[in-house]
């Protein structure tokens, strides 16, 4: 809009001021389009009004003209003023005229009227067609002839009405120097304007695009602004969104007590055509004065809305990776646990995972869920035994800006949180200490949290499921565990099969094994014969599939695609031996071969006392009945514990 022609309007009964207008757009290259209209006072407005109509952006007038597109226009009316230079000059041809003269302006007085006056020894009677009785040009001519008047001056139509009373008029024209000053003001007030307007479309375009309602208010309570949102929640359309008193939409309304205070208030709940709001309340203030006050609205539904918005954009990431054919195995034990999977999956409920470490306890968990009608939601997972307990609880339930040293400002959501409308997989729960226990039941029983520090509870639509590799019946018996939520954890039960439970599967799992490996680390694909396969099923295996995924990763790394019978003999070799199982057998049988030294050690000590007893602490005898030196003896008995 600021590089399109300023549009100027000019109405007067005048050629003169209009040819003269026109002249000086062109000389003085404006930039303006030029509306023009010949018309006295009366035909004035309509004129005017179309010409707003068709976007005209400022009028220039003079006189009554002017005065009548002032008072019934909307846009900006400047009126060329009569100059002091022209009265003097007028003045001086009107006392050649006659004595008395008769002045019609719209301002009270003109300075140097008495100067005048002596100047050219004439009498001027001044008239403000602005005041009462002076409005009507008939009147000002017969009040002027009254007073003794011989000649009149004005414009135009005051020269008309004088000569129909037989008094001599004297007309003055426009100013060309003082036109071309009202022309460019014309020019400057356009563009103020433009840049108003431009301000208040981005300002009103910011406010509509808020999602809150937005109610601006004077000191008085009445609204000044309101945006879209704020006019669809008081239920009124853009005809009756004029000024209103803010006591015809709110009962008691608490913007009025905070314009009194000066202090804010936020976050309260209140009801608007029977729905629940959530209201702040600001004061707007300057230099410590109260100018008005601002309301913002957000219906608590919306409110729910947009959290549910943000919790999916957080938790855009957390997504699954496997599914209930990454399971692999088709044994009996395999079948029956995957069947059940998929009827637990069906339904809510809390479900327990059990099973020693490495079985694919989370292929499971994350299996339910993409099985399940929270498919498209979350799948939040955390091993509770890896994390120290006081972040467990931040971590598991979130906490607000400053609850501990070193927390975010900004507060944090919890995983709870993170996983609504979808799936949270506690790892190793029976690691959870205590604390985290008793929240745990909480959010179990009640469906909702509260995050550290705070003092609000946030609902949840979470569905739990748990994995452990210990006997929780063991840890509740010892008191590790606490019994109701071991009970709240355990209404659906999975047991997973060790490896060995099911080694039927190895073959089958060692290829699945192999392709995915080959695929993901971009390895060179190796055949394993069917006597490494058996050899390979013959073992126990106590890490599970982790430890088998483990052997397989190790072993096509260094056959870098061709399979070799020294390799695979060599790392079986030493899995074997470095296998935990195998060090602690190794361990078992150190300790019962120190026993066994123990106790014959323990057993020489004895003979030697009881002897030593016998011959009455006599080392030489004592010494001979053994069939020992006597330095010999000295020894032993040096080596026998203190008591």
């Amino acid at each position: 809009m600021n590089g399109e022609k300023i549009k100027i309007g000019v109405i007067t009964p005048s050629d003169f001021f209009i040819n003269t207008a026109k002249e000086i757009a062109r000389n003085l290259d404006l930039g303006v389009k030029l509306t023009t209209a010949i018309a006295n006072r009366f035909e004035a407005v309509p004129i005017g009004q179309q010409m707003e109509t068709a976007g005209v952006e400022v009028m220039v007038s003079r006189h009554g003209t002017a005065r009548e597109l002032q008072q019934n226009l909307s846009i900006p009316v400047l009126s060329v003023p009569l100059t002091s230079f022209q009265l003097f000059q007028y003045i001086q041809r009107a006392s050649q005229m006659g004595r008395r003269i008769l002045v019609l302006a719209y301002h009270d007085h003109f300075d140097g009227i008495e100067q005048l006056e002596q100047t050219f020894n004439v009498k001027i009677t001044y008239i403000n067609r602005n005041k009462k009785g002076f409005e009507d040009i008939e009147n000002c001519i017969l009040y002027g002839i009254n007073q003794g008047c011989q000649v009149v001056m004005g414009g135009k139509i005051t020269a008309i009405t004088a000569q129909k009373h037989n008094l001599k008029s004297l007309e003055i024209p426009v100013n060309p120097t003082a036109l071309a000053q009202t022309l460019q003001d014309a020019c400057s007030v356009a563009r103020s304007r433009r840049r108003e307007v431009e301000l208040n479309q981005r300002y009103r375009t910011v406010i509509d695009t808020i999602a809150e309602g937005i109610i601006a208010l004077d000191r008085q309570g009445n609204i000044t602004t309101l945006n879209r949102v704020a006019k669809s929640i008081l239920g009124l359309s853009e005809e009756t969104a004029g000024e209103m008193h803010i006591s015809r939409f709110f009962k008691n309304p608490a913007i009025l007590k905070v314009m009194q205070s000066g202090e804010g208030m936020r976050h309260q709940i209140e009801n608007i055509n029977d729905e629940q709001y959530l209201v702040d309340h600001v004061p707007v203030m300057k230099d410590k004065r109260v100018l008005g006050g601002v309301m913002t609205i957000q219906k608590v539904s919306s409110i729910q809305v947009a959290e549910n918005e943000l919790r999916r954009s957080l938790t855009q990431r957390l997504v699954t990776k496997y599914n209930i054919d990454d399971f692999v195995g088709q044994t009996s034990i395999s079948m029956q646990l995957k069947n059940k999977a998929k009827k637990f999956a069906l339904h809510d409920t809390t479900v327990l995972i059990t099973g020693d470490t490495g079985t694919g306890k989370e292929i499971i968990a994350q299996s339910i869920h993409n099985l399940s009608r929270r498919q498209g939601g979350p799948f939040v997972s955390i091993n509770c035994g890896a994390i120290p307990e006081t972040l467990l609880e931040s971590e598991l339930f979130g906490y607000e800006g400053g609850a501990f040293t070193g927390s975010l400002r900004s507060g944090k959501a919890g995983l709870f949180e993170l996983a609504h409308r979808g799936t949270i997989f506690l790892d190793e729960v029976g690691d959870a200490p205590p604390s985290v226990q008793s929240r745990l039941l909480r959010v179990l029983q009640e469906r909702e949290v509260m995050r550290i520090g705070g003092n609000r509870l946030i609902p949840v639509d979470v569905r739990v499921v748990s994995a452990t590799n210990k006997d929780l019946t063991q840890q509740v018996a010892r008191g590790a565990f606490r019994e109701d939520l071991f009970y709240r954890l355990n209404i659906l039960n999975l047991q997973v099969p060790t490896l060995f439970e099911r080694i039927e599967d190895l073959p089958l799992l060692a290829v699945k094994i192999i392709n995915r490996k080959v695929r993901q680390e971009r390895l060179s694909p190796v055949k394993l014969p069917k006597e490494c396969l058996d050899r390979l099923s013959s073992l126990k295996w106590p890490g599970n599939v982790r430890q088998l995924v483990n052997f397989i990763e190790r072993l096509l790394i260094l056959c870098e695609g061709r399979f070799s019978q020294e390799i695979f003999d060599e790392l079986l070799s030493e899995m074997i031996q470095s296998s935990p199982a195998e060090a602690k057998q190794k361990t078992e049988a150190s300790r019962q071969v120190s026993s066994l030294k123990d106790k014959a050690l323990d057993s020489e000590a004895g003979l030697i006392l009881a002897i030593l007893k016998e011959e009455d602490f006599n080392r030489k005898n004592t010494a001979q009945r053994l069939g020992i030196s006597r330095t010999t003896l000295w020894r032993k008995l040096k080596a026998l514990p203190q008591s």
